[in-house]
């Protein structure tokens, strides 16, 4: 029995009862650029089809762990990097849109800059129905403007980032925090490590559904 090569990406998406945009969400992401990843959805005790929407793929990157209850956000994003292959691991959600670029050039850029923990990059906004929307998102790109900011304002887009394994394993979500977990890590991982957003539009984000 063959021993399956470890890919050099983890593509982590926590699902929730997102039957009506999953597909979309994992088709942006099957349709990369940049192959080398496997595909880890957590389920979190969906009451909806999401899972059998995962399961109707044949796509053999495509990894699928079903919670059988709602642990919430923090919980199953930490379930996600105990279970990430990658020596790299990037956020997605699964209501959201991939750029089809994304994934190769925020490794490429965490190639480039090995004093980089994790890089994010701006997000445009498209509606319910997948239309664009006004308001995008940007935010601060380099680490040292980033630094001085983090303390009064967030920085960062969850699902824009892509980090080394080691350092989100080293930090963890805080479980205690029903919301803005995403938040805390990203300021407590830059205390000790420089984080960056690239400059472009990567990811659409749905206005009205969850990030």
């Amino acid at each position: 029995m063959s021993v399956p090569k470890q890919p050099r990406l983890t593509v982590f998406m926590p699902v929730y009862d997102r039957a009506r945009y999953l597909r979309a969400s994992m088709d942006s992401v099957l349709a990369q650029s940049f192959e080398d990843f496997e595909f880890l959805l957590i389920d979190d005790g969906s009451r909806d089809e999401s899972a059998t929407i995962v399961e109707s793929y044949m796509d053999s990157r495509i990894r699928l762990v079903a919670q059988s209850e709602n642990r919430g956000i923090p919980r199953t994003r930490n379930h996600g990097l105990d279970l990430a292959r990658g020596e790299l691991l990037a956020h997605a959600d699964s209501d959201d849109i991939l750029a089809p670029t994304r994934l190769e050039k925020q490794v490429s850029y965490l190639d480039a800059h090995p004093e980089i923990a994790a890089v994010g990059s701006w997000m445009s906004r498209i509606d319910e129905e997948g239309r664009w929307c006004r308001g995008a998102l940007l935010r601060p790109t380099q680490p040292g403007e980033i630094r001085g900011r983090i303390l009064f304002a967030s920085c960062f887009k969850n699902p824009t980032m892509v980090a080394r394994t080691s350092v989100l394993r080293a930090y963890r979500f805080r479980e205690n925090l029903a919301i803005c977990s995403d938040i805390d890590i990203w300021a407590r991982i830059s205390a000790k490590h420089s984080l960056a957003n690239l400059p472009a539009f990567l990811m659409a984000y749905r206005s009205g559904g969850v990030s």
